[in-house]
């Protein structure tokens, strides 16, 4: 059973000057960021074949002289609304991490992640960025789903930056992309595509929980590992646990 996805509010854009000739430098600056919007909520809504430029204009309250001049086609027009959208959402996965312990951290990454990868606008446009994959329009620019390369490099650098840390590259890289698949993406699978959870604080909180649990009960078979790597005052406050610190 798949989450129904509803369609997103409507924006405002700054209204046309109503005299003729080339709009002034300011307004001029923001007909591509305006154009974008409305182009990216016409292919959302309607895909890309059954859009149309003359509704993408008026919601842009441009001509579509305008908008050719800029995009030169509708295919064109079509790639950059994309890419706006995509550089819009991975941006917001560029999060605050409050002070606290390890664990505290690496959940607030997951959790706020997970929520931006269920947002109606963002599995809407992963469809119609799958669907330029199908039609083998051009290869494929961005990682699925969207936030997926931001929350990596956000548990990267809070592994990176812990007091205790004494990784190699190569493991820490291994660690940010676990987290990803165990606190983003599997628990987006189960909600969107098997339907085993409910998308509820309650649900998520206690999938968090039992996520962050396995990791600590599964802990004692790298003991010997980090024993190794870490000063011996360190590993026993690991040991009690390993993501309190």
């Amino acid at each position: 059973m798949t989450t129904p996805i509803p369609a997103s509010p409507a924006r405002s854009l700054s209204p046309r000057p109503q005299k003729g000739g080339r709009p002034p430098q300011g307004v001029a600056a923001l007909l591509g960021p305006q154009i974008l919007a409305a182009a990216l909520e016409e292919f959302l809504e309607r895909g890309f074949e059954s859009a149309n430029m003359d509704r993408i204009a008026a919601a842009a309250q441009v001509t579509k002289r305008t908008i050719y001049t800029r995009f030169e086609s509708k295919q064109g027009l079509f790639f950059a609304a994309i890419e706006h959208g995509v550089e819009r959402h991975a941006r917001s996965v560029v999060i605050s991490v409050p002070c606290g312990s390890l664990k505290d951290r690496v959940l607030h990454i997951g959790r706020k992640a997970l929520d931006l990868s269920l947002q109606p606008e963002v599995i809407r446009l992963e469809r119609l960025m799958q669907w330029v994959a199908d039609q083998r329009l051009r290869a494929p620019q961005t990682k699925l789903p969207i936030v997926s390369d931001g929350a990596v490099e956000m548990f990267r650098s809070v592994l990176r930056g812990h007091k205790d840390a004494s990784l190699a590259q190569d493991d820490l890289e291994f660690l940010a992309n676990y987290l990803c698949d165990m606190l983003i993406l599997a628990p987006r699978n189960q909600i969107l595509i098997r339907g085993s959870m409910e998308n509820s604080c309650q649900a998520k909180a206690n999938y968090f929980e039992r996520a962050i649990g396995m990791i600590t009960k599964s802990f004692p078979f790298a003991i010997d590992w980090y024993a190794q790597n870490l000063p011996e005052e360190n590993l026993e406050e690991m040991i009690k646990d390993p993501l309190s610190t």
